[in-house]
């Protein structure tokens, strides 16, 4: 993404917003965004010399997302970055109509109303696509291909996250076509992961599946910290990194 904005022809001295729907937290220490920042350097851009940034790490709270994002246009920004979800992106758009946004993890954009089409996004907004629920169904057949005598398999998801239903629903679909039976786990913030274990012990889970949802990938080693066991397929490093026990 940093090469884009290069390519898209930044220049010196511009100023950058990030805002994060993920759990609140120090930003800086999120391996996908040190990384950002990091190739940024290599690019010839660095803080405090040709490139002022400001940071929002807001959590799942839509209102503070929308108070957040106002509050970055008004610092007349020349561009926003937006991840971990759809509802950063979904606040900046409605913020403003002309800072460029950039959002990241967002799993059908046009559904979701961030762009028009894929081929041609129109406004001001564009973005990766991580097309989460395309994939799942294929993280599942590997997870059977891996635990051969696999027959019940718990879902980390987020029924409030705008891409939550299409996920659990493709991946429900999947499960019956592997004859796999799918146990969902409700996980709206990181508190709700060790309740959401203690219900796949209780289901007698094989495993577990934690579903594109930041709150869920971004709490701490959810089995570790449930002193759980069990296989787990995440579908971003961040998860893994944080403690997960498998990434497909």
């Amino acid at each position: 993404m940093a090469q884009g904005l290069r390519e898209l022809g930044w220049v010196d001295g511009q100023n950058i917003a990030i805002e994060y729907r993920g759990t609140e937290g120090d930003l800086t220490r999120l391996p996908d965004w040190v990384t950002f920042r990091d190739r940024l350097r290599e690019l010839g851009w660095s803080e405090g010399r040709n490139l002022t940034v400001e940071e929002r790490n807001i959590g799942p709270d839509r209102e503070r997302l929308a108070v957040a994002a106002r509050e970055l246009v008004g610092l007349r920004l020349d561009l926003i970055v937006a991840a971990g979800g759809a509802e950063a992106p979904q606040a900046a758009a409605i913020a403003t109509k002309s800072i460029p946004i950039v959002f990241v993890i967002a799993d059908d954009p046009v559904r979701l109303g961030l762009v028009k089409s894929l081929s041609h996004p129109g406004a001001n907004v564009t973005g990766l696509s991580s097309m989460n629920a395309e994939l799942d169904d294929k993280r599942l057949a590997l997870l059977k291909e891996a635990l051969p005598k696999l027959r019940r398999v718990g879902a980390m998801w987020n029924p409030v996250d705008p891409s939550g239903s299409s996920v659990i629903r493709a991946t429900e679909l999947a499960a019956r076509a592997l004859n796999v039976q799918l146990t969902p786990l409700a996980v709206q913030r990181p508190d709700d992961v060790s309740e959401a274990i203690g219900n796949a012990k209780k289901e007698g889970v094989d495993a577990v599946m934690i579903l594109g949802t930041p709150d869920a990938l971004s709490a701490a080693a959810p089995n570790r910290r449930a002193r759980d066991e069990r296989p787990a397929a995440d579908d971003f490093r961040l998860a893994t990194i944080a403690g997960g026990r498998w990434t497909p």
